[in-house]
């Protein structure tokens, strides 16, 4: 009897083992934790979730449902065109009211070369020396005018002149704030999180700045949850990370798989763990 007990146990442990690793293998992402509304408030700080039915199309969080996402791991299941990505930008003490920059970079996973190579976007007042800069639109650039490997370049060891020669002023320091993008230059090159497992070759890279004011510890935010939306605009799989040098805790990475079929996944990912509707399927390749 001893011997079955410690049998199933062991066996129930391996389960455990293996549902764990699962969530960075390929969660299906309705099997996550998901709050309602408000609810998503009660998060720690720095807590990013998913707003996926129809989450583009409004910034109340009201009758929302938001799943709350993993650093480090690959979900799978989507199929909306559109998702809205929430952050609780909740201070972690009370007396933090400084604003600050959330950094975002979306890089989409195609089968085929696309047009843009390189997006920019800010949302925002920043300064330079003191002097508010002026109001950046997005831009789109191809890789004949900008590749990733020279983005990455001029983020290692180029100037910020440099960057301006290229894509105008949009490092900067969020008005009020003291955290400079260009100090953390090294976060906005092109992250390799995913790659190796993933089998699609060409990829976009969307590189946001986004100001905000931690809400405090105490307190509520008057506008809900920061937050900034993700289009799929045809890709297979889109990486997501946000950072922001207010806080450590900010710094998480997860991946989204435009498949509802476990095959197709795993013809996607190499060597995955799926899990769905609280199953653990097992692909082997």
């Amino acid at each position: 009897m001893r011997f079955l007990l410690r049998a199933f146990l062991i066996v129930a442990a391996v389960c455990v083992s293996d549902a764990v690793h699962a969530q960075y293998g390929a969660a299906f992402v309705f099997n996550e934790q998901s709050t309602y509304g408000s609810e998503f408030l009660r998060q720690p700080a720095a807590q990013s979730g998913l707003i996926v039915k129809s989450g583009c199309g409004t910034t109340s969080l009201t009758g929302r449902r938001s799943y709350l996402v993993k650093s480090g791991a690959i979900y799978w299941g989507l199929a909306d065109e559109c998702v809205r990505v929430i952050v609780n930008h909740r201070a972690t003490d009370t007396d933090t009211a400084v604003p600050t920059y959330l950094g975002v970079q979306v890089i989409g996973f195609y089968d085929d070369p696309q047009s843009s190579s390189i997006v920019l976007r800010r949302k925002g007042a920043f300064v330079r020396d003191g002097k508010i800069l002026p109001p950046y639109d997005d831009k789109s650039l191809s890789s004949d005018e900008l590749d990733h490997d020279t983005w990455d370049s001029l983020h290692t060891d180029g100037t910020l002149q440099n960057v301006d020669d290229k894509v105008g002023k949009w490092h900067g320091t969020p008005q009020g704030g003291i955290h400079d993008s260009w100090d953390d230059r090294r976060w906005f090159r092109t992250s390799r999180a995913y790659g190796p497992q993933l089998q699609v070759k060409y990829k976009t890279l969307d590189n946001r700045l986004i100001r905000f004011t931690p809400y405090p510890a105490n307190g509520s935010p008057q506008d809900g949850p920061l937050s900034f939306n993700v289009n799929r605009r045809g890709a297979r799989v889109v990486v997501v990370r946000v950072f922001s040098p207010s806080n450590a805790d900010y710094e998480n990475n997860f991946a989204l798989v435009y498949e509802s079929d476990p095959d197709r996944v795993a013809q996607l990912v190499n060597n995955i763990q799926v899990v769905q509707a609280g199953l653990l399927w097992r692909i082997f390749r």
